[in-house]
C-alpha cells in the first residue's frame, strides 16, 4: 500500500523552507499565531491555527522534525510513478 502525501507539509503550513533553522520556525509559528489565534482575531476558526500549532510541535523539536521528513520523504518515494 502506498503512502499518501499530505496536501500541505508543516514546512508549507508554516511558510518555511525545509532547511529552517529553529530560530525561523519559531518566528514564523509565533507570527502566524497572532494571526490565526481565535482568541486574538474574532471571525477566525479553529482548524488554521491547529495545523499552525501541529505543524510547530512536529518540526520544533529536532528528533520529531527527522522522524517526519524521514515520512514525507519516503511517501515521496512510495508515490513517484514507476513503469
Amino acid at each position: 500500500v502506498a503512502s499518501i502525501l499530505p496536501a500541505y507539509t508543516y514546512y508549507e503550513i508554516l511558510g518555511v523552507s525545509r532547511t529552517a533553522s529553529h530560530a525561523e520556525i519559531k518566528s514564523a509559528f509565533r507570527r502566524l499565531v497572532k494571526k490565526y489565534h481565535p482568541d486574538l482575531t474574532p471571525g477566525v476558526e479553529g482548524t488554521k491555527f491547529r495545523e499552525i500549532v501541529e505543524a510547530f510541535r512536529a518540526i520544533s523539536d529536532p528528533r520529531r522534525r527527522r522522524e517526519y521528513d524521514r515520512r514525507v520523504q519516503k511517501a515521496a518515494e512510495d508515490s513517484r510513478w514507476r513503469p
